[in-house]
């Protein structure tokens, strides 16, 4: 069974409009998240069905990735660790709890293979945790340069991951316990063995 249908949170955001325009060019059917409608710093394309969720609602979340095979998260620009973990965690279980098959994370920014003393970079490999925890399947995107995602072009990353999927899991399902790759936009490794 193949990833059709996307949800991407934070579709009005540069990062989140960039990527819905691209799944909607490769032809996902694609539904974007928005705390406030009016507010847009990238709109959406008209193809994009639009649903109002905030990260702090799991109904809300739950509620739009219902029917959905995946979902893209991209965190707003935070960081207070609390927030961000507790946004993670919320968009996670509710991927999970409507059946999405896997999650795609864009960590908005390149990090270390090894952690650091560095608070953002750690913060970012903290919510990458929570989300595999509590989410389904989960691919992380890594980009090498922050200001690629910051220009939008770290988009196409997304519509590969969903791809990948299929290759690495024949069955076209993950099974539990299953862990696909980091992916980043030239580079790819394991993230974990099997359970």
């Amino acid at each position: 069974m193949n990833i059709r249908r996307v949800v991407v949170h934070g579709v009005n955001g540069i990062q989140g409009g960039a990527i819905a325009r691209q799944l909607v060019e490769e032809g996902f059917e694609v539904r974007g998240t928005v705390r406030n409608p009016a507010k847009s710093a990238s709109p959406p394309p008209a193809e994009v069905e639009i649903a109002v969720a905030d990260l702090e609602s799991a109904s809300a979340l739950r509620s739009a990735s219902a029917d959905m095979d995946a979902v893209v998260l991209t965190l707003p620009m935070t960081w207070e660790r609390e927030t961000a973990l507790r946004w993670a965690q919320n968009a996670a279980l509710a991927a999970r709890d409507s059946g999405a098959r896997m999650m795609i994370v864009n960590s908005s920014t390149r990090i270390p293979d090894v952690r650091t003393d560095v608070p953002a970079f750690e913060l970012r490999r903290a919510v990458e945790t929570v989300v595999r925890e509590f989410g389904p399947p989960s691919i992380i995107l890594r980009h090498r340069s922050t200001w690629i995602t910051w220009l939008g072009r770290g988009s196409r990353p997304a519509s590969r991951a969903i791809a990948r999927f299929h290759t690495q899991c024949p069955r076209g399902c993950a099974p539990h316990g299953w862990r696909p790759p980091i992916w980043g936009p030239t580079w790819a490794r394991r993230c974990g063995a099997p359970t």
